[in-house]
């Protein structure tokens, strides 16, 4: 038979051994059964609270683990945005580059183009003028599509900016 009680911090067990039916085991008839009981009761105590102490510990490293890994995920998280800001700071200054360079060949392209627009409307119909035409539409078409790169660069530029602001947002 056994009875625990809860008294604040601590557990009491009180316990009773029935040697044989009616018979128990008493500080005045049992010494020796009773130092044995003692002894078992303590080791009981201890494995159990040991047991208890165990579990707990192993539930702190895991919670410190699980911790650990999060702090690892986030720094790595860091590392890679800190990697994303800087690739996208480049990719701003190379289409900066580019962007000063297709406007140089377009104001290039767009005067050349008046000087064949020129040419052109002083010319008499036959091969030379079909040949300066088709120049004329070449030029056109170049300048055309150093535009377009331009809008492209620019949307690039647009995109990389934003990863930077999304980026140190989070």
């Amino acid at each position: 038979y056994s009875k625990l009680q809860n008294q604040d911090s601590l557990l009491r067990l009180l316990v009773v051994f029935e040697l044989k039916k009616d018979q128990y085991i008493e500080e005045a008839t049992g010494e020796a059964e009773l130092t044995a009981v003692k002894d078992l009761l303590k080791q009981f105590a201890k494995d159990q609270y040991t047991d208890f102490v165990k579990d707990e510990v192993k539930k702190k490293k895991k919670k410190l683990k699980d911790l650990n890994n999060q702090l690892n995920d986030l720094k790595n998280q860091k590392t890679n945005m800190q990697k994303l800001i800087q690739a996208s700071r480049t990719d701003i200054t190379t289409e900066k580059d580019n962007i000063v360079l297709q406007n140089n060949e377009i104001t290039k392209l767009t005067t050349e183009l008046l000087n064949v627009n020129n040419q052109l409307t002083g010319m008499e119909a036959g091969a030379a003028k079909e040949e300066k035409a088709s120049y004329l539409k070449e030029l056109e078409k170049r300048k055309k599509k150093l535009l377009n790169d331009v809008e492209s660069s620019e949307n690039k530029i647009t995109r990389a900016n934003n990863n930077i602001n999304d980026a140190e947002r989070d």
